[in-house]
């Protein structure tokens, strides 16, 4: 494929629509002057770590820029407990090792506590919330048949310190007003969702009151991160920062980045994906996007397949192959439209292409279960859209559909980026949607 492979994601925070927070708790900065009053946050100082080539500046998220995956192994130990087998989350990858053992180390002495204090367990497994810019976020899940625990491991990657909930914003952020509106959109949805059939409910006001000041005046607040959002955690509550909402306060995505890589590979993480944006690891077998010319954006994207283990390996073989020919198509219609923008320069092209190729299947119920074989055909839909538009249009409107579409939520959901074919005044759209069937076997 002449086409270059970029790797990006997607994700945007579906944003609970509250109504301001009254006088006793405003949404500007507070100027309380108890226990619960709104303290600035102190910026580190990094002169000390200037052997570590950190980049000296703390800088707000741009909305238009990208960040890169952290090239850094995040492993599963398997120990075994009682009858239990654990899974512990183990660093490897870094450059150095005393660093990476020291994070090891702790992570894997916390469980063990929180392990040997839980009785009759039956889990304990962990999933990776971040691993970029220098910094990891993961959480461990501890349980038996009626409790659960949640442990959580923030540390930056340089001196393989624990990161605290101030380090991932700005110096002079307002962190109780963020605090204080998060809880606030939470015990909103929780009565919402308390039978209340979705009417505006009167919020018990002293019981946010006490969440925030305990939360704001504990000094090891519980938290962890994405690439898309901050989760606060509070006993049974937790609460949500949206990144883009609060882009102009977060400096999470520059503040420990170094010049020289931490890794001992440059092979493993996912580069140029748009801020604020997750990336679904390992649910695609293609996921390749970008810009092949300034003005023409590509996607495209296939879900990894997987057969019944029923299937004739013959038929497989050839399969995969008649597979890769459609998908080999798909790059070869985008090459020219990279011939056709840049014959137009003053137009813009997206080209989004979800092909989806499957083995036709016949079941047949046998009296206890059904019978599956698989037939010589192929259903083949290339799912494809593709949009013309002035640059005018581009730069205005579709420019920030597009790496909103990366930010949507559900975007694993829906195997990939689309935008609504209700268009703009001004723009072509054209869709190649039509499933056929046809032959694969020779």
């Amino acid at each position: 494929m002449t086409i270059r492979k970029q790797s990006m994601t997607i994700t945007i925070c579906i944003i609970l629509t509250v109504l301001l927070i009254g006088c006793n708790h405003p949404t500007s900065k507070d100027n309380t002057s108890d226990s619960n009053s709104s303290t600035s946050i102190a910026q580190n100082d990094n002169s000390a770590e200037d052997e570590n080539n950190i980049i000296p500046t703390e800088k707000s998220i741009d909305l238009y820029g990208t960040y890169d995956q952290n090239d850094l192994l995040i492993e599963t130990l398997e120990e075994k407990y009682k009858e239990v087998t654990l899974e512990i989350p183990q660093l490897n990858g870094l450059k150095d090792q005393k660093i990476q053992e020291k994070i090891n180390q702790e992570i894997y002495q916390r469980i063990m506590e929180a392990v040997k204090e839980t009785p009759d367990l039956i889990n304990a497994s962990h999933y990776t919330y971040s691993n970029f810019a220098n910094v990891i976020s993961i959480q461990t899940y501890i349980s038996n048949n009626e409790t659960s625990k949640q442990l959580y491991f923030n540390y930056n990657l340089i001196n393989g310190e624990e990161l605290k909930l101030e380090d991932l914003f700005l110096k002079d952020t307002d962190l109780l007003t963020i605090i204080r509106e998060a809880f606030y959109k939470t015990l909103v949805q929780f009565h919402l969702m308390d039978g209340m059939n979705g009417q505006v409910v009167s919020l018990d006001e002293n019981e946010l009151y006490r969440i925030v000041k305990r939360y704001n005046n504990s000094e090891n607040k519980t938290f962890s991160f994405s690439p898309s959002d901050i989760y606060l955690y509070y006993k049974d509550y937790a609460a949500s920062v949206s990144m883009k909402d609060h882009a102009d306060q977060i400096c999470i995505y520059s503040k420990y980045l170094t010049e020289d890589s931490l890794y001992e590979r440059n092979d493993i993480g996912k580069k140029n994906i748009f801020t604020c944006a997750n990336f679904p690891d390992n649910l695609f077998k293609i996921f390749e996007f970008g810009h092949l010319e300034d003005n023409l954006w590509y996607d495209v994207t296939v879900w990894n397949q997987q057969f019944d283990e029923t299937i004739d390996s013959a038929k497989k073989e050839q399969f995969v192959a008649f597979e890769e020919r459609i998908y080999e198509s798909v790059f070869q219609q985008i090459e020219e439209y990279r011939k056709t923008a840049q014959e137009h320069p003053d137009r813009f092209y997206i080209f989004l292409a979800k092909p989806n190729v499957y083995i036709e299947s016949e079941s047949v119920w046998n009296g206890e279960f059904w019978d599956m074989t698989y037939t010589n055909r192929a259903c083949v839909n290339e799912n494809i859209q593709i949009f013309e538009m002035p640059m005018t249009l581009y730069e205005s409107i579709y420019k920030d559909k597009i790496i909103d579409a990366y930010r949507y939520r559900y975007f694993a959901m829906q195997g990939g980026v689309y935008l609504d074919s209700e268009v703009e005044e001004g723009v072509t759209l054209t869709e190649k949607r039509e499933e056929k069937i046809v032959p694969f076997m020779e």
